[in-house]
């Protein structure tokens, strides 16, 4: 149907805003990443996003407002990279609140009766591969951290219910030993 130049692309998201559809294109690549609004035939060009290696993006909306929260994996030096959450302001998305991220790969929003939650896979600290995920919480203004949890090269956080429980899933791939380990609900 279309192709889409990417550099090193790492995940897409697709979502809406009112009645107009966007796709988000992060770039693992030391290059930006880039968001395409459909125009009735293709996907256009709508506006790029720093990034620094970045491995995924999340889409989300509390209220009235939407968000893209955009996980940063490393720079050239470091895997020690804030990552960027972009609010929408009516036009386009603005970097609204960057939160500190050791080789994060993933980012998972989820809510749980009227409370909001981000959470974020932090995979590497330059160190070692045992470092702390962290999660979220919305207090109305800006996301601020809610608790800390024991992950190894956290690679991907899944959110689900079953019946009235909430569960939340993280896929460890590396321990700084072995590939063979446990992930955690």
């Amino acid at each position: 149907f279309q192709s889409i130049p990417t550099v090193g692309a790492a995940d897409c998201e697709f979502f809406t805003i009112g009645d107009v559809s966007y796709l988000a294109i992060v770039a693992a690549a030391d290059a930006n990443s880039v968001i395409y609004r459909w125009n009735g035939a293709v996907f256009a060009l709508f506006q790029t996003i720093p990034t620094h290696g970045a491995r995924d993006c999340e889409f989300f909306a509390i209220g009235d407002d939407s968000f893209l929260a955009i996980a940063n994996g490393r720079t050239d030096s470091t895997h020690n990279v804030d990552s960027q959450i972009y609010r929408w302001d009516g036009t386009q998305f603005i970097a609204f609140q960057a939160i500190a991220t050791q080789g994060a790969a993933d980012w998972e929003s989820f809510t749980i009766g009227e409370d909001s939650f981000l959470a974020v896979a932090n995979g590497y600290d330059d160190v070692s591969y045992s470092v702390d995920s962290r999660l979220y919480k919305w207090d109305g203004m800006s996301f601020v951290a809610y608790q800390f949890m024991p992950t190894h090269g956290a690679a991907d956080w899944e959110f689900f219910t079953v019946g009235d429980d909430c569960f939340l899933a993280v896929a460890n791939g590396y321990d700084d030993l072995t590939r063979s380990l446990d992930s955690t609900v």
